[in-house]
């Protein structure tokens, strides 16, 4: 028997989809700590840009989303997390978020101007380090 049905969405909600990837921004940054501290580097509070209101709202504590498990065990890590000020979220206007480049289907404009963002960026970290020769 073949049961043929409609597929209600391609991908997560918007909200789901960034809260998600705050959560494994999390896991990564933590894992980074955890690997500098072993070299004695101390590490302040690492900051994740994250250009979704009403995910960082969540990650602060100031607004609930946990309508299902999934998504409030997730609320519930990185709430933590940032209470402990090991990380924390910090709001980024899409227009300057360069991770948008890889996720995102952007105008010809701004694809340009991350891009040369990138270069300057890039420029300016190779005339910052002294090799000494």
């Amino acid at each position: 028997m073949l049961i043929e049905y409609r597929q209600r969405s391609v991908s997560l909600p918007t909200f789901e989809a960034d809260l998600f990837g705050l959560v494994e921004a999390y896991k990564e940054a933590l894992w980074m700590r955890l690997l500098l501290e072993n070299f004695n580097i101390d590490v302040n509070s690492i900051l994740i840009y994250e250009d979704n209101k009403s995910v960082i709202s969540t990650a602060i504590g100031t607004e609930d989303h946990s309508t299902s498990k999934h998504i409030g065990f997730r609320k519930n890590f990185i709430q933590e997390i940032t209470s402990t000020g090991s990380c924390f979220p910090f709001y980024i206007k899409s227009e300057y978020n360069i991770a948008d480049m890889l996720t995102k289907p952007l105008a010809r404009v701004c694809f340009i101007k991350l891009t040369e963002d990138i270069v300057k960026d890039q420029n300016y970290r190779e005339e910052s380090i002294d090799l000494g020769e």
